[in-house]
């Protein structure tokens, strides 16, 4: 059983279409000229593309390879106020000679490194948004989903514009092996907010050691905010599923807005506890500082620090 739809969600999939859709155009439009793309661009092109449903605050670009990370994001439900925070860091598939490859270990890992930081700074999951290519790179590369050839593929093109958490490629240990991974395991932007492919019962190996409130959550149907933080987390449930079960604690937190507290200090094989890493992210209502940025306030020093911009993902009515 999965909650009816609410119209506004229905926008926002129709927003988040309209944002792969152009991406592909461009990136095919570049491919047949024989130029090369880049993430930059590609992503500019995204929040075009999505106004006003994605409203953009841009900043000074950083230095990539020292901050790590170049957007936080916030889905944010205007009508209860609840949000879900990630910090965005944008690759692409490359072709290279028989290889495809997704650099995540640029410049021997301080980028990832940099990313994981940052996303604990401001209490919110690290995640790859990854631009897969358009029909004409597509068509280089086989196709998983069905036995037609890859350019008609539908779930390949909804995959164009995928999304995977960082916890989810700490083992990979190549180029090549990254983009295997993402390839296989890569969410599609746009199903974050399908409302026909809901996240579904998420079955963790810490379930009964969790609190009724934080077992309701992964077992009932969401919408929102709620419903993005929880297709992350499953993805990354998932493959903990796979690794060895050893002896959790509960972590003492502080508040400061987050959702869920005293999480499980459950590691797995990932870079650090995986609950807080990714449920710190979602709050009862947006920080102080970034509801007075979406309100046309000034950027905070500690923001231009260490981002290059944020997005404000409206999950209701689109405001001005």
């Amino acid at each position: 059983m999965k909650a009816d739809p609410s119209p506004f969600i229905e926008t926002l999939h129709e927003a988040l279409v309209t944002v792969r859709q152009s991406a592909e155009a461009e990136m095919d439009k570049l491919d047949i000229q024989g130029l090369t793309w880049h993430e930059d661009h590609i992503t500019q092109t995204c929040w075009s593309a999505g106004w006003p449903v994605l409203k953009v605050v841009p900043f000074t670009q950083p230095q990539e390879g020292v901050v790590g990370a170049d957007w936080l994001w916030w889905w944010v439900d205007d009508s209860s106020g609840e949000c879900f925070g990630m910090l965005i860091q944008a690759k692409r598939l490359k072709h290279e000679g028989s290889r495809w490859t997704v650099d995540v270990r640029y410049r021997n890992g301080e980028q990832y490194r940099a990313l994981l930081a940052a996303a604990g700074y401001f209490k919110v999951p690290a995640i790859y948004t990854v631009y897969l290519g358009g029909k004409i790179l597509r068509a280089e590369r086989d196709c998983s989903h069905s036995p037609e050839s890859p350019p008609e593929c539908v779930s390949c093109d909804r995959s164009a514009i995928s999304v995977i958490s960082a916890y989810e490629l700490s083992a990979t240990s190549s180029p090549a092996d990254s983009a295997a991974q993402i390839l296989g395991d890569g969410v599609p932007l746009e199903d974050l907010a399908d409302p026909d492919r809901p996240a579904g019962d998420v079955w963790d190996l810490n379930r009964s050691d969790l609190s009724f409130e934080l077992r309701e959550f992964l077992s009932r149907p969401q919408e929102g905010p709620k419903e993005v933080a929880k297709r992350i987390f499953g993805a990354v449930s998932r493959m903990r599923a796979l690794q060895y079960s050893v002896d959790v604690e509960v972590l003492d937190s502080t508040d400061f807005g987050q959702m869920f507290h005293d999480l499980p200090d459950d590691q797995g094989h990932f870079p650090g506890a995986y609950y807080p890493h990714i449920l710190d992210g979602l709050r009862k209502s947006l920080p102080a500082g970034f509801q007075a940025l979406r309100d046309g306030g000034e950027p905070p020093a500690e923001l231009l620090e260490r981002l290059a911009g944020v997005v404000f993902i409206t999950m209701g009515s689109p405001t001005s």
